[in-house]
């Protein structure tokens, strides 16, 4: 934080929303006082669409590292607007608003970074990932808190949720868990995929459970 690092922080946030470390009750209920906290406070700056991590970003003073992702989203969103108005003119706000968005960027680009070298943090840097993959990662977490004894099955889950490729399945966890962002979002872990062909179409089903 002290650094203005958001991009780094929003990765950090989105890994410990993972399902892989989320379902690791037991091992976050050892952590400290103080981390679970700071946990926390970090979860925060991440619900109701990064709003206050975008305060955040916004009144830093540069050197910053901004989420990039929340440019992105301003993007997407812009580029929904219409391109000309109901006079046939082009849509200036939307152009302005766009030009606003590029300059944000493009001013915290102008200041770098005067770190001395650690060379601590560059080793961490450049370690090897042994689990770069979330099935890797998930697997990896069942062996240090196997499931407990007596859980069912996916086939004999109630809580499952079967999703063609016509659902929102974002908006279906979001309902499902409530609209004020709780701990532990998108605690969905895709369990098969089948492809089911008919005279229509072929739609994709897949089987999501709460771990």
């Amino acid at each position: 934080m002290s650094l203005h690092n958001y991009d780094t922080l929003a990765s950090i946030l989105y890994a410990l929303q993972s399902t892989a470390v989320q379902r690791l009750r037991k091992t976050i209920d050892c952590l400290s006082v103080h981390a679970k906290k700071m946990m926390n406070e970090m979860q925060l700056l991440s619900d109701k669409g990064c709003r206050e991590m975008n305060q955040l970003m916004r009144n830093a003073a540069n050197p910053c590292m901004p989420y990039i992702g929340l440019y992105l989203q301003g993007f997407v969103g812009l580029n929904e607007l219409p391109t000309f108005g109901n006079d046939g003119l082009v849509n200036g706000t939307r152009l302005r608003r766009m030009g606003e968005l590029a300059m944000e960027i493009l001013h915290r680009q102008s200041v770098a970074y005067a770190l001395p070298n650690d060379e601590r943090i560059d080793v961490l840097l450049h370690v090897s990932m042994p689990y770069a993959s979330e099935e890797s990662r998930y697997t990896r977490s069942l062996e240090l808190e196997p499931r407990e004894a007596g859980a069912k099955p996916l086939s004999d889950c109630g809580s499952c949720i079967v999703i063609d490729d016509d659902l929102d399945l974002a908006s279906e966890v979001r309902v499902s868990i409530g609209s004020d962002g709780t701990f532990g979002f998108r605690q969905w872990i895709r369990k098969q995929q089948v492809v089911h062909r008919n005279r229509s179409r072929s739609s994709v089903i897949a089987l999501y459970e709460w771990v």
